[in-house]
């Protein structure tokens, strides 16, 4: 038998004990999967308020990003690539920065912070917002799951290296969550990778593809394609990746990922992890109606646009309100991989009906626990706010 469309329709729910969005009284939010990190620029962005020196949202996110070399330096790097879909004053902006020819050597991620703060005219430069991490952020940071995971993945590896022992272990044990490794200095970290503006060696791309289907939905890759069951699978893993945001009002968000290839060796003899750029890249979507508007990343997999696109026809029609997005991103995934062709699915949470239904297509079908991670930022007419994967362990720190 063909592929024929799948039916997601009346799939079951996976109940979550975490609130993977903020009430509707919430101003200001944080993404990160470094919950206590997230805490600490919190209180970095209150003892700002407090200065004679005046912000404006982009420094802040931009400050925000630098920040994510420290507590994940497992999935970015000055090397990573960067993707986001951001908006300023209720302007969207769509940027994709990577590196020509993914070498390990380029400081795309330098290049890409700079050229975001040249593009909104910043008062500031990367380097002084870099003093300002070094002036106001503590000398300890808690690192979070992921890295905690990372560094318990390699620890056979990681504990050949004195610069890493004496940062990532304690008591002959990596660190786990919450306990705390230096505070990078960002000044030095930012002034011994220069860049230029002019530099052929970097990409930066903003062109999004509409849908044919619906004018108000475009994304970084072609979504039209996989109506007609063609699927942008990629041969190489997406590698760590980093989803990170910061939004301050309806007017004003920015979400973002980076992907790493790390290495296991110390970097400059620093806890840093050497490692390379990945070519394969995460899928972003921007859709706005007169009901609703919605940036969405899907970060991970071999395909992320297959998810993506899954979610919208879900109906996204039926999507007014900031939990009608979360129950919606619960219900079970599909992943179509070539090679040889198979699919993969939640079972757990998918019912009878569609597991049927991907047995007809003669294709092998394998149970996967989970798949994928989709994070939003959402505004509808009543509320709006960062919606995170139930999947993952991602919460959103929100503030009043």
């Amino acid at each position: 038998m063909k592929d024929r469309p799948l039916s997601f329709e009346g799939l079951p729910l996976k109940e979550n004990e975490q609130l993977n969005y903020c009430p509707t009284t919430a101003n200001q939010s944080i993404v990160s999967s470094n919950p206590y990190a997230a805490e600490v620029f919190q209180n970095f962005l209150n003892k700002l308020a407090k200065q004679k020196n005046k912000y404006q949202f982009i420094d802040k996110a931009v400050m925000w990003s630098l920040f994510q070399v420290n507590i994940r330096p497992d999935a970015t790097s000055v090397h990573s690539g960067l993707q986001l879909i951001y908006k300023v004053n209720g302007k969207e902006f769509f940027w994709n920065f990577k590196d020509k020819n993914n070498n390990p050597s380029t400081s795309t991620y330098i290049y890409a912070l700079k050229e975001i703060l040249k593009k909104h005219q910043s008062r500031y430069s990367l380097y002084e917002l870099a003093k300002v991490l070094d002036q106001y952020l503590p000398s300890m940071i808690p690192i979070g799951p992921s890295l905690s995971n990372f560094l318990s993945e390699n620890t056979s590896e990681i504990k050949k290296y004195k610069n890493f022992t004496d940062i990532y272990f304690k008591a002959y044990q990596v660190l786990n969550p919450r306990e705390s490794i230096p505070k990078l200095i960002f000044r030095k970290l930012v002034s011994s990778h220069p860049t230029k503006s002019e530099d052929d060696n970097y990409l930066k791309v903003d062109y999004m593809f509409k849908s044919k289907d619906d004018p108000s939905l475009e994304c970084s890759f072609d979504i039209n394609a996989y109506k007609h069951s063609i699927f942008i699978v990629s041969r190489e893993s997406i590698g760590r990746y980093n989803n990170f945001g910061l939004s301050e009002d309806s007017q004003n968000t920015f979400l973002a990922v980076t992907h790493y290839k790390p290495k296991l060796k110390p970097y400059r003899s620093s806890y840093l992890f050497e490692g390379r750029p990945v070519s394969h890249h995460s899928a972003l979507c921007h859709y706005k109606s007169n009901e609703k508007e919605i940036h969405l990343l899907s970060s991970y997999g071999r395909d992320p646009g297959q998810f993506i696109y899954q979610f919208f026809e879900n109906g996204q029609e039926s999507m007014q309100s900031v939990q009608d997005i979360d129950r919606i991103s619960r219900k079970a995934r599909v992943l179509k991989l070539y090679s040889p062709e198979r699919y993969l699915v939640e079972s757990h949470r998918a019912p009878e009906t569609l597991l049927k239904d991907l047995h007809l297509l003669d294709h092998p079908v394998y149970h996967a626990s989970t798949l994928g991670e989709l994070t939003f930022w959402v505004k509808t007419r009543n509320d709006q706010s960062f919606v995170t994967d139930s999947r993952s362990s991602t919460i959103p720190l929100c503030q009043n």
